[in-house]
């Protein structure tokens, strides 16, 4: 008796949906962990990681466009997390950090949506859910900035940003990051 063990094999086009995505998912992240490496009080990684990030997710970029063909919308929504440094600019570290973790994962997930689209509908399908998810991450962000800005308004704090050298700290019972996106 003779076991075929053509169940066992994975092809290669099996997995390339998943490798695909993967390649543009790692950019993404390193992008958004390059994005944390600015700030106060001391960010989770320095200005030479972040660096390092950058350009590494910049080359992952370049290759996955290149190897899997990918549509050029995607390398453009992979570097949406740049624009955190500004979104999320002069906001302490300990509220930028899970705002930028959570954004990126908005977007990752559009992502993943959209490539699950791509290979079972059609791009007319996917492209609106991957606008919908950079969208929605731009929206996230800017909501989750404005109750920061107007916590740190109810503090009193004027002119000077929490846990900056010569501003007030962050007080102990400040708010939980995620109620800044889920608050009214």
């Amino acid at each position: 008796m003779e076991i075929s063990e053509s169940r066992n094999v994975v092809r290669v086009s099996d997995r390339l949906p998943w490798l695909k995505t993967m390649a543009v998912l790692a950019p993404l992240w390193m992008l958004a962990l390059a994005s944390t490496a600015e700030g106060f009080p001391n960010p989770p990684l320095s200005g030479n990681q972040g660096l390092v990030l950058f350009y590494a997710a910049i080359a992952v970029v370049i290759l996955a466009t290149l190897k899997f063909h990918t549509l050029i919308e995607l390398p453009f929504i992979t570097l949406i997390p740049l624009s955190y440094v500004f979104l999320f600019d002069e906001i302490t570290t300990s509220y930028k950090t899970p705002f930028i973790f959570f954004c990126t994962l908005i977007l990752s997930l559009g992502i993943t949506a959209y490539h699950y689209f791509t290979e079972t509908r059609s791009v007319k399908v996917a492209l609106p859910v991957l606008l919908a998810a950079a969208v929605l991450t731009f929206l996230a962000a800017g909501y989750a900035t404005a109750n920061f800005w107007a916590y740190t308004d109810s503090l009193g704090v004027e002119m000077c940003f929490l846990d900056y050298t010569g501003c007030p700290p962050l007080p102990a019972d400040h708010p939980t990051w995620w109620s800044f996106f889920f608050s009214i």
